[in-house]
């Protein structure tokens, strides 16, 4: 958290690094202000607000004026998001919520024209921008969009959701840790939503995929110990769309980590409450 803290730029970003437009820009910012709000909201540590709060401008400044996405700059009247950075600019913004830190209504009704921009079939499918065909579409960028939709209000029961649920969790799209099928981000996103709807679907499904995720750890001695390797084969990756490819071994730990504390990080949003 110090480290954070310390390289927050004065307008708030936390990317360390000064090149604009760089790809891991936007990812970075969100996945720690993610971190920095959920540590604020846990222990309420007054030291904190300030730069979760600049974190959160930044991120509302950042995003498009009428198109409502985000991308790796900061969006302007020409530009175009995708869905890939949105969902973890909204899950940023989500955390700021929790954290009691104010997040203005018009930027998610914003971010819900773009995920209509970026839907199909009624939004029981996402694709990752909107001029993409329907070939585009993929359970990762599905879970994403549900994910969001989830945040945004929709009810446990909205048709498009009980339809992206059965594409989600069909024979085809059941998580394989094989080259070419690995896909531990489609996985994080699809164990969120999944979780928020509870029962025996998410049960079975965490169980098999938790499972998947253990036995593939590295369990031997030396600086890979304990994680998990970006390969599949000494030769093989898994799916393009998981990255791990380019972003390596410490996203891919960080990744798989992430699906198994799944049950332990967040109360499920449509958990009912006791009486």
């Amino acid at each position: 958290v110090a480290f954070l803290k310390s390289i927050q730029k004065a307008n708030g970003d936390y990317h360390d690094h000064e090149e604009l437009g760089r790809q891991t820009a936007f990812y970075a910012h969100s996945q720690a202000t993610i971190a920095m709000c959920e540590a604020y909201a846990l222990t309420g540590d007054a030291s904190l607000k300030a730069s979760c709060e600049r974190a959160v401008k930044f991120l509302l400044e950042s995003q498009h004026p009428k198109d409502g996405g985000w991308r790796y700059q900061p969006q302007s009247g020409e530009s175009v998001g995708d869905l890939s950075v949105t969902g973890w600019a909204l899950m940023a913004l989500h955390s700021a919520r929790i954290a009691k830190i104010n997040v203005p209504f018009d930027n998610f009704e914003r971010a819900s024209l773009f995920l209509e921009s970026v839907s199909e079939q009624n939004g029981a499918r996402y694709k990752y921008q909107p001029g993409d065909p329907l070939e585009k579409v993929s359970p990762a960028m599905t879970a994403e969009g549900l994910l969001c939709r989830q945040w945004l209000g929709w009810p446990k029961d909205h048709p498009s959701q009980k339809d992206a649920l059965k594409y989600l969790l069909s024979e085809e799209n059941k998580p394989s840790w094989a080259p070419g099928r690995r896909n531990v981000y489609a996985w994080y996103y699809t164990a969120q939503v999944l979780h928020n709807i509870g029962g025996p679907a998410w049960q079975d499904w965490y169980q098999q995929t938790s499972q998947l995720i253990l036995q593939n750890q590295l369990t031997g001695g030396g600086e890979t110990g304990g994680s998990w390797s970006p390969r599949v084969t000494r030769a093989d990756y898994g799916a393009d769309e998981e990255y791990a490819s380019k972003a390596g071994r410490l996203y891919l730990t960080a990744m798989c980590l992430l699906v198994l504390e799944t049950p332990i990080r967040h109360a499920p949003i449509y958990e009912e409450k006791a009486p």
